[in-house]
């Protein structure tokens, strides 16, 4: 194997082509090579073995931040005692997903954020007792929403709209619960409390839930 390295690296080939070229690994190839150069008294220099492992480490610090940390996201604050403010980033490939599966460019579909009152609810993507819609311009990252109830838990989700009826979700946010602003508001999970402690075996009713969302039509409005 030594004598094929040997006349391949004469030609100026490297570690990583040597390798391709043998059928091999660099780690390999330069271990044998370091092994030769050992024989011959000759010390291999640092440079010369340390660029297939530069190259390796690039490619590696590439794909760890391309493809290993998570960078998409849709995430809702509390900033004051009835306003949150919500931001998010959606991936390029998430786009032209939607692009290649409806045949139609992502730039052309309205963009808006959905803001759902789901409070003492396991929330499916439609049930919630009441829906919002806000428009959103071209390349938008963030949003204010104002006039919140009290004691009430909202959850917001970013799509497209597909059609005047269809809205089509991609990202969907952390539940935020707005805080009671009054005396009057105090107690008001009592009776559902009393309920679970009877029944413990049912899922307690206070308590907010993120399902698997999926496509769905209409809007749902009114629920009290």
């Amino acid at each position: 194997m030594i004598d094929e390295i040997k006349k391949l690296r004469r030609k100026g080939l490297s570690f990583r082509k040597i390798a391709e070229e043998l059928d091999s690994t660099v780690g390999k190839v330069q271990y044998q090579w370091k092994k030769h150069k050992s024989s011959e008294g000759i010390e291999v220099s640092t440079e010369e073995t340390a660029s297939s492992s530069n190259r390796m480490r690039v490619g590696t610090h590439f794909w760890k931040k391309r493809i290993l940390v998570p960078t998409e996201h849709l995430t809702a604050w509390l900033i004051d005692k009835n306003k949150l403010f919500v931001y998010w980033k959606l991936l390029d490939v998430k786009k032209d997903l939607v692009s290649s599966y409806f045949d139609k460019p992502f730039a052309s579909y309205e963009q808006v954020l959905r803001i759902y009152d789901v409070t003492h609810i396991l929330f499916n993507g439609s049930n919630a007792h009441q829906v919002q819609e806000v428009k959103l311009h071209k390349k938008q990252g963030i949003s204010l929403l104002n006039e919140l109830q009290p004691g009430r838990c909202y959850m917001t989700e970013l799509g497209v709209k597909l059609s005047d009826r269809e809205f089509f979700p991609l990202l969907r946010s952390n539940a935020v619960h707005i805080p009671r602003t009054g005396l009057k508001q105090n107690g008001h999970l009592k009776k559902d409390k009393d309920y679970f402690l009877k029944k413990e075996h049912l899922v307690p009713n206070w308590v907010e839930h993120v399902s698997t969302y999926s496509y769905y039509e209409k809007l749902s409005n009114g629920r009290n």
